[in-house]
């Protein structure tokens, strides 16, 4: 399996596509803390020119993120069908189930490590550019960012379970997103008419880390709710490790 891993981490790493989204996020970020530190130097009573309104981009649009590991899921997979890769490790006698969760672990490394880096570099930028607003926002994209990196995690470990398992990627992006957040909206709405279906709305990863959520607006015990995240996006890890195995075990590798 580690032998495995390497090989999957060195391969990520030098993604062309991957590298490509990881240059644009950057420079999506710092632009946005240089467009709020221009309309500081040109008016003087921009209210969103701080760092609570740059932070809170972040930690209130966390539900971005789980697209983002969708398409970054896609990035990795990188065409598969196209390259035979699976193929040929399937040849050598690299257990499928080694092959899915190799993917997956060295996935969620490398995701985990950008994020940490991404976010890192837009804070620190945005302190050093923005006035501080001292308002505990750095304490919450903290506490945000802890108790959604399983659900981040589910969201990787969706994406990759379709892109593997079906035979068509467009299909695996639309399973993916209808999971994620097709369905979701659906209960969303219909559990404004039946108390049963607003009770299951709880379960899923895009409303437990939006911004209405209590992980992100601090209500009530701040430690149960993030538990409360780590444990449900960790079940859907769990689920969809569980199918991908079972269903990439019985696929035939083309």
């Amino acid at each position: 399996m580690m032998n495995y891993m390497k090989s999957e981490f060195y391969r990520t790493v030098r993604n062309r596509n991957l590298l490509i989204l990881v240059a644009a996020c950057t420079g999506l970020l710092i632009s946005a803390v240089l467009v709020l530190n221009y309309f500081n130097q040109v008016e003087a009573q921009f209210p969103y020119g701080n760092t609570r309104f740059a932070l809170s981009n972040v930690y209130m649009d966390m539900g971005l993120f789980l697209a983002v590991a969708v398409v970054f899921t896609g990035f990795v997979h990188d065409s598969e069908d196209k390259q035979h890769t699976m193929k040929h490790s399937v040849a050598f006698g690299i257990k499928r189930s080694t092959i899915f969760l190799g993917r997956f672990f060295s996935q969620i490394i490398v995701a985990t490590l950008l994020y940490f880096v991404l976010v890192t570099l837009f804070t620190v930028v945005s302190f050093m550019l923005l006035p501080h607003s001292n308002q505990g926002e750095l304490g919450i994209l903290i506490r945000v960012s802890a108790g959604s990196i399983t659900c981040l995690f589910a969201s990787i470990a969706i994406a990759h379970c379709f892109l593997i398992v079906s035979e068509s990627e467009m299909m695996a992006y639309l399973k993916a997103f209808s999971i994620l957040f097709i369905i979701p909206d659906i209960c969303n709405l219909i559990g404004h008419k039946v108390d049963f279906i607003k009770k299951l709305t709880v379960i899923f990863p895009v409303n437990i880390i939006n911004s209405y959520s209590p992980l992100v607006t601090g209500e009530g015990n701040v430690t149960i709710e993030i538990i409360k995240s780590l444990l449900i996006g960790l079940i859907w890890v769990i689920v969809f490790l569980v199918l991908g195995v079972a269903k990439f075990n019985k696929k035939e590798v083309k």
